[in-house]
């Protein structure tokens, strides 16, 4: 039977919801729950039984219906895990599927897919707030400016530059307060040369805030960061025509607009004194 004529059926429907979380590219990066009182597998995935509890998803026609997903589950499991400290460094996905417990072809059902975007601790339970993937759809589409300085994201679209070929790999040989890091291979370069730039560990990456000889400091900690791990440094930019192409020979992807007029038609001057 499908899913449509188990659900027709009162005596044999046996519904399970069934959760995955997704936080990085590997096959050990994704999390499955279900909220039945006991373990479900399909095919080669097992779904833990944990006590998940969500809000109800609403469709009544409305465009903005359904893009917001509430759960609440135990605060000691493993996604709560990976807030503990601070959110991951990948965006986590989630999907929630239903299955019929006594359906022998164990037919899947996809009800709702979208995005972790915060958890909360609310004694005694981590509370997890979803939205839905399309919502997404709704952010500005047209991000380029009129600006004087680039509006390229550095390493981005438009900048084109491939930041590994800037990349320097170097040991950490003493950590202060968590944020500033000796990297005696950053004194190669002339101070704040990584200024802007990228610090690269495992995977996670740091905004570079500050850099003066072997001195590099970031914007946020990197859990498990330690004495004599090697990290590695792309270097930063100012957003000027100047470091564009001194410091990456790139000014033909420059995305700035140098030659704006100081004065405008719309900060109350006389326009003829503007020509």
């Amino acid at each position: 039977m499908s899913q449509f004529e188990y659900s027709q059926t009162g005596y044999a429907s046996r519904p399970a919801e069934l959760y995955e979380f997704r936080y990085g590219d590997g096959a050990s990066d994704i999390l499955c729950f279900t909220s039945a009182d006991h373990d479900i597998t399909i095919g080669a995935v097992t779904y833990t039984s944990i006590a998940l509890e969500r809000g109800r998803i609403t469709d009544d026609g409305n465009p903005d219906d359904g893009n917001a997903l509430r759960l609440s589950m135990p605060r000691i499991n493993p996604l709560a895990e990976l807030y503990q400290i601070q959110p991951p460094e990948k965006t986590v996905t989630i999907k929630l599927k239903a299955v019929q417990l006594d359906d022998p072809d164990q037919q899947v059902l996809t009800l709702w897919s979208g995005r972790v975007i915060n958890m909360a601790w609310e004694y005694p339970a981590a509370v997890v707030a979803c939205e839905r993937i399309s919502t997404s759809l709704k952010r500005t589409g047209v991000r380029a400016r009129y600006t004087r300085h680039c509006r390229h994201v550095h390493y981005g679209p438009g900048c084109n530059l491939v930041r590994q070929d800037y990349a320097l790999s170097g040991a950490i040989d003493n950590i202060v307060n968590k944020l500033n890091l000796s990297i005696p291979a950053a004194s190669g370069q002339p101070d704040g040369y990584y200024t802007a730039g990228i610090l690269e560990f495992q995977g996670a990456m740091r905004l570079v805030v500050g850099h003066a000889g072997n001195s590099v400091s970031i914007n946020r900690p990197i859990m498990g960061l330690q004495v004599g791990d090697l990290v590695t440094l792309y270097p930063g930019c100012d957003r000027s025509a100047t470091t564009c192409a001194a410091k990456f020979n790139n000014v033909d992807n420059y995305g700035g607009f140098d030659f704006i007029p100081v004065d405008g038609p719309f900060d109350g001057n006389n326009i003829n004194s503007i020509v």
